[in-house]
């Protein structure tokens, strides 16, 4: 989770774990926040997230992963634009390119199978080679 605060924060804001927005609240403005401030639109599209701006995990979402949550200071704006990926066939993220609507920054995070650190993920990548 340190990691995806530095993409969103530009630090780790000391935070050294995984735990939820709950136990680590970051004060200030992520990315996120600094596009909208400038005028610009901002969105982060979460895979197996179940509600905007999710705070804590379920199933196979990892509030890890999704770093705009941990900043309350922009808890509305979150609340608008931190949506699910949703699937192949429908959700905010195909409509958006379909659309042509991407935001200016953005952002899509992996649930826990597709996040490169689970055996599912090498069985995928050695058929893949094979």
């Amino acid at each position: 989770m340190p990691n995806y605060l530095v993409i969103a924060g530009g630090g780790t804001f000391g935070v050294t774990d995984d735990a939820p927005p709950s136990s680590h609240p970051v004060s200030g403005s992520s990315v996120f926040g600094a596009a909208l401030a400038q005028g610009m639109t901002a969105r982060a599209y979460n895979q197996a997230m179940t509600v905007n701006c999710q705070q804590s995990s379920s199933g196979t979402y990892a509030v890890k992963h999704n770093p705009w949550a941990y900043f309350p200071d922009e808890r509305t704006a979150c609340l608008a634009g931190d949506v699910a990926t949703g699937t192949l066939t429908s959700g905010p993220l195909l409509t958006d390119i379909t659309k042509g609507t991407l935001p200016n920054m953005g952002m899509i995070t992996p649930d826990l199978t597709h996040d490169a650190h689970d055996e599912a993920f090498l069985d995928v990548a050695h058929a893949a080679a094979d």
